[in-house]
Parts: C-alpha cells; sequence; structure tokens
C-alpha cells in the first residue's frame, strides 16, 4: 500500500479511472490513506446512489465534505488521549528507624528505671497473683508494680534476702 504523498499521487496515476478523479485525488492524496480510502470510497457511492452526477465538481464536494463529516464524527466519538503519567522525580530514600536509646538497658533488652511498664508476661502473672474480686486488671497490675519496685529495692539495700536450708 503506498503511504507518501509522491508514491499516492503515483497511485492516482495508475488507476483505471477517468482523468478527473485522477486530477481530484492528486489535488486531494490523503484521500487515498488506507485510513480513509475505504471512508471516501463508500461516500462516493452514496452520492451516486443519490443522483449526484459522476465526474462532477458536485460529487467531489460530496466527497470532500461526507470524509470531513466522518472524520469529524470518529474524532468527536474517539475518547480523548490520557495525559501520560506524571512521573515523579526518583528520590533517594533514606532508611527510617525509632531513635536510638542510649541506655544500657535497652541495649541488653531490660527496661529503663524508673519505668512504669510490665511486660506481656508480668501483666498475666500479675493478673492471677490476686484473687480479689473487686480489683480492675489495671489495680491488680499496678498494685504488682508496686511489689516489684519494692522487691527490688529491699534487695538493694541488703533488707531482703533469700535463706537456703
Amino acid at each position: 500500500m503506498p503511504t507518501s504523498t509522491a508514491s499516492r499521487f503515483r497511485s492516482a496515476n495508475g488507476l483505471q479511472i477517468s482523468e478527473r478523479k485522477k486530477e481530484f485525488l492528486r489535488a486531494n492524496p490523503e484521500l487515498m490513506r488506507p485510513d480513509l480510502a475505504p471512508i471516501a470510497r463508500k461516500i462516493y457511492q452514496q452520492a451516486l446512489a443519490a443522483g449526484v452526477p459522476d465526474d462532477s465538481a458536485q460529487i467531489e464536494r460530496a466527497v470532500l465534505e461526507g470524509v470531513m463529516h466522518e472524520i469529524g464524527a470518529v474524532q468527536r466519538t474517539a475518547p480523548a488521549p490520557s495525559p501520560p503519567p506524571a512521573i515523579e522525580p526518583k528520590r533517594e530514600r533514606i532508611p527510617v528507624s525509632a531513635p536510638v536509646s542510649r541506655t544500657l538497658s535497652a541495649a541488653t533488652g531490660g527496661r529503663d528505671p524508673g519505668s512504669r511498664t510490665l511486660f506481656a508476661e508480668e501483666r498475666q502473672v500479675a493478673r492471677n497473683s490476686f484473687s480479689d474480686p473487686s480489683m480492675s486488671n489495671e489495680a491488680k497490675e499496678f498494685r504488682y508494680w508496686q511489689n516489684r519496685e519494692k522487691y527490688k529495692a529491699m534487695k538493694k539495700d541488703g533488707s531482703y534476702s533469700v535463706q537456703h536450708e
């Protein structure tokens, strides 16, 4: 299939059509494009069927106007091309982590002195250690924490010692 204007021009010369049609196609080579030629043929046949005289200015005008109308209708019904996705500039990503704690207990897996938190196992022990039904779990955990801190202080000052028999 011819694609360039020059090759379509030469192609019009080789067609078995009247000289007037060749001149019309030379003047309008885009009508020989593979996408427009079938539309031009259809409109030409419709114009002849409607009684428009062949090899006349009227049929040439009908073909040009009909093709333009068809192209406009196709362009109006075709979805608008979507804009290309926005390309974000690639930024170097820096790893982010929690702030480093510089205490000795953080390095050894223990807890900070004076911390009022309990490990999950300690919370479970605290809830099972007190049998008073009127105490909430939070009260049991607080009492456990108080007793744990009292135990640590007594061990530190020597007032608590384990006696082995």
